[in-house]
């Protein structure tokens, strides 16, 4: 049988007897076969009940090896006679520590996990780097004591600039080659950090150890001396190093920071997530617009996440009746756990901001037509461009919502490694939306609209097909006295029909973008729906035709495929002919399009943004407590190149 790995703990005593007590008994307990020696070093402090104490723990426990100094050394001093005793791997542990179970194997196995480890920090509730729940700030032991934290999901360790003196193993082997603290640093305080550089400068690693975690009071020995000996040492440490505070600037700003931190906090409160909506200038006007304030709606009611989005004044005004808590478009992405772009990025500068966001990134890709179109952009280069903005939003994100099937399958395709932080959560609907009558009048008097129409509201893209439209529509008889009303927001790329001011044919009517309160009424009042997109991410416009009891003709390809399934007529050979002869059966066949009506009543019911939401919120909960490393690292790469003149 392989023997256990093992470290001896050197543990420098100075003052609080109780406090110094609970930290060498929580070794001596929770040690198990990992532990060589504990080496306590006394250094001479002001309590005269510390030497009995510690002696009567050496005559109990075979285990324990104890020295004392003549004099009070200070810590470094101290330290480094108690390393210089070791067998090999050694700890150096604070007196003002308690250890939990398995915390040293977990330590010494990490630092043996690869050859270039030179040392290895733990978590900790006061930890600096190593911190949780909050990374950088403290909190007390007793908030932490008693709670039981799943760190299992998390990556084993990060590589950090450098350790933190209060738990710190340290190979034998580096010890051999750079030596022990430096005397320079008298009583204590960046001691270790001047080793860790050391090492470092050799090309040798030092980690944060994520699944373990040490608890400490902070500050005990010193006694409110910190301040005035971490400043003294600080400069002493950074003339020597003129980089150091740049590394752990640039680890404090990055994605690797703070993944212990996010994990640890998601368990003991509530997840903190900011839902991004500065894209969106009003509510409701497009697909886009409605899946992002109505997931913003249904998110603000799950359990367990503490939401907060980020918006234009529009958006923010539609939210308040729901009590959505709202923040200026213009705020910076700080403090959140996950920060969440419910749509692509289509600019350089929007996405650097999202990568400098401090949690974690999700995106929702709804399709990728403009990546495969080279006209849903109108320039070829800035298709170019979203191509790779693409790779490098879809390479960097934590975690990516696909709102179909088939836009989760597209993605897969264009990028395999999405695997495991891939969410399928289609949108919904809201069934009880549908419109008054009264509202249905209205805006057919508004708008002037006649009795009997056809619909398409949608924008006029080329993928929309509306030339496919025209070209049915001039093979529907006109004795059946039924108009074609197009209403959307204009593409306004090249030729496109909605501006391009060519003359209509004979009974289409163009209303262009409807406001959100005119969109529903006006889709209401139609006889049939027309969705003839060849590509759809997902199809909102057949939900909100299934709620306002309209049916649906719509291509049998991509989301709307999915979405509309049995409560439509879909379009097989997507011919002028196919299309127009559908139109004519359901408009000449009142049964036929009342048994559509009544397919899609129920099947609408299947899809509501209650579900999209709590699909979407256990992504925020899978990525915080098991985030993906290699989109760490890709984010942190393309951090630094994106922000390159």
């Amino acid at each position: 049988m392989t023997s256990p790995v093992q470290a001896d703990v050197v543990v420098p005593v100075y003052a609080d007897v109780e406090v110094t007590r609970r930290c060498l008994e929580s070794v001596l307990a929770n040690s198990g076969p990992a532990l060589r020696t504990l080496i306590i070093v006394d250094d001479r402090g002001p309590e005269p009940e510390m030497p009995a104490m510690l002696e009567a723990l050496r005559r109990r426990d075979d285990r324990v090896r104890l020295l004392q100094n003549e004099v009070n050394l200070g810590f470094v001093a101290t330290a480094n006679r108690g390393m210089s005793v070791r067998r090999g791997d050694v700890v150096i542990l604070n007196s003002d520590t308690e250890v939990p179970v398995g915390w040293l194997t977990e330590l010494v196995e990490v630092l043996h996990s690869h050859d270039r480890i030179a040392a290895v920090t733990p978590l900790s509730n006061n930890a600096t780097l190593a911190s949780v729940p909050t990374f950088g700030a403290g909190v007390t032991v007793d908030s932490l004591r008693d709670v039981r934290v799943d760190l299992s999901g998390l990556p084993r360790w990060t590589d950090t600039p450098t350790g933190v003196g209060f738990c710190l193993a340290m190979r034998d082997e580096v010890l051999n080659l750079i030596g022990l603290f430096d005397p320079a640093y008298g009583r204590g305080y960046n001691e270790e950090n001047d080793w860790c550089q050391r090492a470092r400068a050799l090309g040798f690693s030092v980690v944060r150890a994520n699944r373990c975690l040490v608890f400490h009071h902070g500050e005990v020995s010193f006694q409110g001396a910190r301040a005035e000996l971490d400043e003294h040492n600080g400069r002493r440490l950074v003339a020597r190093y003129p980089s150091y505070l740049a590394q752990n600037a640039d680890f404090e700003s990055g994605p690797h920071a703070r993944v212990a931190a996010i994990a640890v906090s998601a368990q003991v409160g509530p997840l903190k997530v900011c839902l991004d909506l500065s894209h969106l200038v009003a509510p409701a006007i497009h697909g886009t617009s409605v899946y992002g304030t109505q997931l913003a709606r249904a998110l603000s009611q799950v359990p367990g996440i503490a939401l907060t989005v980020r918006a234009t004044p529009a958006v923010v005004d539609a939210l308040a009746p729901d009590g959505v808590s709202c923040v200026d478009a213009g705020t910076a992405l700080e403090g959140f756990h996950v920060v969440h772009k419910p749509t692509q990025v289509y600019r350089v500068d929007e996405l650097l901001e999202l990568l400098d966001a401090e949690g974690h990134l999700v995106f929702t890709w709804q399709d990728l037509i403009a990546y495969r179109s080279p006209a849903a952009l109108g320039a070829f280069e800035r298709t170019r461009e979203f191509r790779a903005l693409t790779w490098a939003a879809l390479s960097a994100a934590q975690g990516v919502v696909a709102i179909s099937a088939v836009a989760a399958r597209e993605l897969l395709e264009l990028l395999p490694t999405l695997a495991s932080r891939l969410t399928t959560a289609p949108l919904g609907v809201d069934v009880g939306a549908a419109p008054s009558a009264e509202e249905v009048r209205r805006v057919r008097r508004e708008r002037s609209l006649p009795a009997r129409y056809v619909v398409h509201t949608g924008s006029d893209y080329p993928h929309k097909n509306l030339e496919l439209l025209l070209e049915a529509w001039a093979l529907v008889p006109r004795e059946l006295q039924v108009d074609l009303v197009l209403a959307g927001p204009p593409s306004n790329l090249a030729g496109a029909l909605y501006t391009s001011g060519r003359a209509l044919p004979e009974g289409v009517r163009l209303l262009g973008e409807l406001p959100p309160e005119d969109v529903l009424p006006t889709l209401a009042g139609a006889s049939v729906a027309v969705l003839p997109s060849v590509y759809e991410g997902f199809g909102l416009l057949a939900l909100e035709a299934m709620v306002c009891r309209v049916p649906i003709i719509a291509a049998g390809v991509s989301g709307l495929r999915e979405v509309v399934g049995d409560a439509g007529v879909t379009l097989t050979s997507l011919s002028p002919q196919e299309l127009a002869a559908a139109i004519i059966r359901v408009l000449g066949q009142p049964a036929e399009a009342a048994r559509l009506v009544a397919a899609g009543t129920r099947r609408v019911r299947s899809f509501d943004w209650k579900t999209t939401a709590a699909e979407t919120a256990a992504l925020y909960q899978r990525i915080a407590r098991s985030p993906d490393e290699a989109s760490l690292t890709a984010r942190a790469a393309l951090r630094t190149l994106l922000r390159r003149p």
